[in-house]
């Protein structure tokens, strides 16, 4: 007890410098939106569009392109922003995407990066957000149908002698 009493004044300016030190960790990192919202929305896939939907989608909208984008002359028409993932969480870049009369659609390569991306905006407070669903673009796979080549002959494996 004595010791503590010797160490009042330092023990009380530490917890003061620490307080300080979660509260301006913290205050960044915030979550702006409602989670159980944000949560509800991925469940249910509701911030997915695809691009049927997108061309009959009134309003302005403008793509947000992140990662490997997908090239699709669909896509020309509209204006778009390309995002890092580095430039996504500065404020130059949230300015230019939070004009309340726009419709963001982040367009990537993959799923997983759309996700990523809609989460990390939203979390930072922007709306009127929704991923393009990939469904359907890369149908070039699935185009042609398969044909095997009937001139290969397989030989009869001679190992039983």
């Amino acid at each position: 007890m004595k010791l503590l009493k010797e160490f009042k004044y330092v023990l009380l300016i530490s917890a003061i410098i620490l307080g300080m030190m979660v509260i301006k960790v913290c205050e960044n990192n915030t979550w702006h939106g409602n989670t159980g919202k944000a949560a509800e929305i991925m469940a249910l896939r509701t911030n997915f569009i695809s691009m049927e939907e997108m061309s009959k989608l009134a309003g302005q909208i403008t793509l947000i392109r992140t990662g490997s984008s997908v090239a699709d002359s669909r896509l020309t028409s509209f204006p778009a922003v390309d995002a890092a993932w580095e430039e996504m969480v500065k404020k130059e870049f949230l300015g230019k995407i939070t004009q309340p009369d726009h419709t963001y659609v982040i367009v990537s390569g993959k799923k997983t990066d759309g996700v990523r991306a809609w989460v990390l905006l939203d979390q930072m407070g922007v709306k009127n957000l929704l991923i393009l669903d990939g469904e359907g673009m890369h149908n070039e796979l699935f185009k042609y149908q398969f044909q095997p080549d009937t001139t290969i002959r397989l030989e009869l494996n001679n190992s039983e002698n």
